[in-house]
């Protein structure tokens, strides 16, 4: 080979390690893409990813056949990116084109499931075939270009298979940090589609230099043929290793589809239970993708070296899969304890956000790195096995790239629907790791290179080891998974030396679990809180509802406003059934129909066990429950509502941006009636101000009459949109309050009275413009607050400096009131004093925020002059107990905190939070009898709370 030849050579690797970035981005995209128009439910994802990797094995074996005639690699090649290039420019288009098609499928295929499965696979496969087939056929295209010599032909492969793995890795970390983030989803196909066309033309130019392929030969390269520059070799020095018979071979390449099976079922049960540590977020499933595809490429690179010098490679092939299996059992330990290790993590770098995401990438690489390591070689290895002669290369690797692809699509469907939801996270694992060894076992069997005694003792120490590993693996502490560490990693602060024990006994002791359920989608589960008995709805570990008293107004209220502000609600839409509360709330009214279009059937069924605080919504005649996408339903199902309520979870989980975004509130008004209303969710807790004043800007320019609501300062708000204006009149508000139903319902939450509803009230949306003026729209293609509220999470947040931007903005609600019935000069006065009541708490609430103990206490209690009936006054004034007092207690001046909490409830009599850590004060001084006095008060005032000492 000359000097030039070598430089073609490694120009054409960085082109293909390029090509291996773009391949994932594109998949990142386009699974972004596809499921705005197929749905985000976790059937619509694998249907893409399953399109994907089904064209890919398409491509991979067409190519292996085609490239035996004389056609020029290099060339080839070119033209393959080329096609690449172009055709990802017009997927953006097509996307729009297949919405008709998918829309009738949608209305009339739905009763059936495999029938609308299978089409939509189909939709989805038209789309994808011929970029992904494209992509497929590149390896086994570039090998019959690499591969010279079959005795280096295991390297051969190895190095390209593993540079371009490397580039996938870079591609999945450039997607998700920085192209999606900062560029959008149409540039950043723009800018793949760009690098595809440049490396076309750089390699269609090459090709015209540099000459084809060596012409292939069985075992040896004839010598008519001779390399330049390399020395004569001897025969027994060329010649590989001896060909298996067929059958042995055959059986070694269908053991790689079930190690490919293994290894897509270990990347769906880690990432599930790696979420479960370090959350659910865009960036989260992007270190775990790029911390899975590193170790299969620095496995390829580093071993595949070797692989020319094993003469037994099935030997070796076999006793590979075994170690894979063992070190996959091996890990399941270690997962739990990552729970308790990321509470460290945080507590140390929670506000520093990528030092935090550097962090966490180095634990979850280090931790999977040798399965992962171990199954990178596999492929070569196959490749090696499989391959008679050189002139079979391409034709080998086309196959066997083919299989471990099929058995990579089985593996992504299987261990996703089936496995996980049959036998739950751990022992889907376990059943993956069974997939390694027992094939490996097998090979072990029938390899004909070992001898009698060496069999035994491989098959001896496999049977052995594999029964000790299942018996002695712990079963995993459905406490501590649940924890939700990534997000209440503050709750274990107290804790003296911060030790790992104490962290795990903290955990332990948080509640009862009542139901817990590892679903196709999420893991699931209701628990009995320890300290209040109050039931809590958790999603991957985050608390998503619960029967709490400062979570209950949130979804409660989210139904009353708008059906309380309609004239004539019949047609409802709720998207997020959550606990169930806010469906039950919507049954308080005579609306005709209820579609509730909820993502996880887990949840339905976690639902149940909120019944008695739902008024049993889920056996509602009037219900329709639909178990699938919100979004998706609202682009697909053509029917109208009077009102639809989005309650969709927090911003920053992964796929939540697309139920805030201006192209979501363009398919809203779609679906509303002319004068129909949408009652939005939004949090403002752990979220920057300029990320919520984007939430409000979107909102408000989507519907020219809108409004914000403060169901608590700081924290939830409900924005309600219409295309007409809101006009409030205060008769039929007031009928409508006198409902039994209605009122029993809100009285739950101290709201049965019109002035505390109506004084919720913040601002209009003329209002909310200049409020939110220089803030950026968001949408479905640059989906920043989706990214921008997962860096918000682990970021000092100032909540006090965001209620300081909001103040000036805070206005009364009487422009909105249309009819004011009997004694307008009265209800004006009320409604402006529970308006001044409310800026009275919101500056207490921000000054308890911003550390300011003594003006918080001033505040509030000017707020409850005005308005005493304000619930939220008194969760602030608890609030404000808690930190204060406990600060006093911390520094040993009970005495004062005692002074604070008898001030409290000089105000509020009737906290009972506040009587507890009362009795704790007076614990503390030694004043036994005071102390339970204090304690058998808050009893009093609240059973349900949790023995003090």
């Amino acid at each position: 080979m000359t000097q030039r030849d070598r430089e073609y050579k490694g120009l054409i690797l960085v082109f293909f390690f390029l090509s291996g970035a773009c391949g994932l981005i594109y998949e990142v995209v386009w699974t972004r893409l596809l499921t705005l128009v197929i749905g985000n439910t976790v059937f619509s994802v694998t249907t893409v990813l399953t399109a994907f990797m089904a064209g890919l094995a398409i491509g991979s074996y067409g190519a292996g056949r085609l490239m035996t005639r004389s056609f020029h690699p290099v060339k080839v090649y070119g033209i393959l990116e080329g096609g690449i290039g172009l055709y990802c420019l017009l997927i953006p288009g097509l996307l729009q084109l297949v919405i008709p098609l998918y829309q009738l499928i949608y209305n009339e295929l739905t009763t059936s499931f495999y029938l609308f499965s299978l089409l939509r696979f189909s939709i989805c496969s038209l789309i994808l075939l011929i970029p992904t087939a494209l992509m497929g056929a590149t390896l086994p295209v570039l090998s019959k270009y690499f591969v010279d010599q079959f005795p280096h032909l295991g390297w051969s492969i190895g190095k390209i298979y593993s540079l371009n793995t490397f580039g996938a890795a870079l591609g999945s970390a450039l997607s998700g940090f920085i192209l999606l983030p900062y560029l959008g989803m149409r540039s950043t196909i723009y800018l793949a589609a760009f690098i595809n066309l440049a490396i076309a033309t750089a390699v269609i130019l090459l090709a015209r230099r540099s000459p084809p392929a060596l012409a292939p030969s069985p075992l040896l390269p004839p010598k008519s043929l001779p390399r330049a520059g390399v020395k004569a070799k001897t025969k027994a020095q060329l010649v590989g290793p001896k060909p298996l018979p067929y059958i042995l071979a055959e059986i070694a390449v269908w053991s790689l589809a079930a190690s490919g099976f293994a290894s897509m079922t270990y990347q769906v049960a880690w990432t599930r239970v790696l979420s479960l540590a370090i959350g659910s977020s865009h960036y989260a499933f992007t270190l775990i993708l790029t911390a899975f595809i590193t170790g299969l490429a620095l496995g390829s690179l580093f071993l595949a070296r070797y692989l020319d010098k094993r003469a037994d490679l099935l030997g070796l092939f076999g006793q590979l899969q075994l170690a894979i299996g063992f070190a996959a059992l091996l890990l399941i330990p270690l997962f739990q304890q990552l729970s308790i290790f990321i509470v460290k993590v945080l507590q140390n770098y929670g506000q520093s956000f990528y030092l935090l995401q550097g962090i966490e990438f180095s634990f979850i690489f280090l931790l999977i790195l040798i399965p992962t390591f171990l199954i990178g070689i596999t492929f070569p290895l196959i490749t090696k096995i499989y391959t008679q002669s050189l002139e079979k290369v391409t034709p080998s690797i086309g196959r066997v790239y083919a299989i471990n692809t099929l058995g990579s699509i089985l593996g992504a469907f299987c261990g996703g629907f089936i496995l996980i939801p049959w036998l739950g996270l751990q022992k889907t694992i376990i059943a993956a790791a069974l997939m390694n060894i027992l094939p490996g076992l097998l090979i072990i069997l029938i390899n004909p290179g070992y001898y009698s005694l060496g069999k035994a003792v491989r098959l001896g120490f496999g049977l052995i080891l594999t029964p000790l590993l299942l018996w002695y693996t712990p079963q995993w502490n459905r406490y501590i998974l649940n924890s939700g560490p990534y997000i209440y990693y503050q709750i274990y602060q107290p804790i003296p030396g911060n030790n790992a024990i104490g962290v795990k006994d903290v955990m332990e002791s948080q509640g009862n679990i009542l139901y817990h359920k590892e679903g196709v989608s999420a893991t699931v589960s209701v628990y009995e809180r320890a300290i209040d008995r109050a039931l809590t709805l958790q999603i991957n570990g985050k608390v998503d509802a619960s029967t709490r008293h400062r979570d209950m107004p949130t979804q409660i209220l989210t139904a009353h406003l708008p059906l309380l502000f309609h004239p004539h609600p019949a047609q409802v839409l709720l998207i997020g059934l959550g606990s169930g509360l806010t469906l039950g709330s919507i049954e308080q009214y005579p609306v005709k129909e209820i579609d509730t279009v909820e993502i996880s059937p887990e949840v339905v069924e976690a639902a149940r066990f909120f019944q008695n605080f739902t008024h049993n919504a889920l056996a509602d005649p009037r219900l329709n429950l639909i178990i699938g996408d919100g979004r998706n339903h609202l682009l697909l199902r053509e029917k109208r509502y009077d009102v639809i309520i989005s309650e969709p979870s927090n911003l920053w989980i992964a796929g939540m941006g697309s139920l805030f975004s201006r192209d979501y509130y363009t398919l809203v008004k779609k679906r509303l009636n002319d004068n129909g209303l949408i009652c939005q969710w939004v949090q403002a807790y752990n979220l920057s101000a300029r990320s919520f004043r984007s939430l409000l800007k979107t909102f408000s320019q989507a519907f020219p009459y809108s409004s914000l609501w403060e169901i608590s300062t700081g924290g939830d708000y409900l924005l309600i949109g219409s295309q007409q204006a809101l006009k409030i009149d205060l008769p039929r508000l007031e009928h409508s309050l006198a409902q039994a139903k209605v009122q029993a319902d809100l009285a739950r939450i101290g709201k049965a009275n019109m002035y505390n509803i109506l004084g919720i009230f913040v601002m209009d949306g003329t209002e909310a413009a200049l409020y939110a003026h220089d803030a950026p729209i968001h949408t479905d293609n640059n989906n920043l607050i989706e990214y921008r509220a997962s860096q918000d999470l682990y970021r000092p947040i100032q909540t006090d400096k965001l209620l300081e931007g909001l103040a000036p903005h805070r206005k009364p609600i009487l422009p909105l009131i249309h009819n004011w019935g009997a004694d307008r000069e009265g209800r004006e006065k009320a409604l402006r004093g529970v308006y001044q009541a409310r800026l009275y708490i919101a500056n207490g609430i921000r000054a308890m925020l911003a550390g300011q103990g003594n003006l918080a206490l001033q505040e509030l209690k000017k707020g409850l002059s005005l308005n005493p009936m304000d619930a939220e006054a008194g969760y602030a004034l608890t609030d404000l107990a808690l930190s204060w007092g406990e600060e006093h207690l911390a520094k040993g001046m009970p005495d004062e905190a005692i002074a604070l909490y008898k001030s409290i409830l000089e105000l509020q009599p009737d906290l009972a939070e506040v009587y507890y850590l009362l009795a704790d004060a007076f614990f503390a001084k030694g004043w036994r009898q005071e102390a339970a006095q204090a304690y058998q008060q808050a009893l009093r005032l609240n059973p349900n709370l949790a023995p003090t000492k």
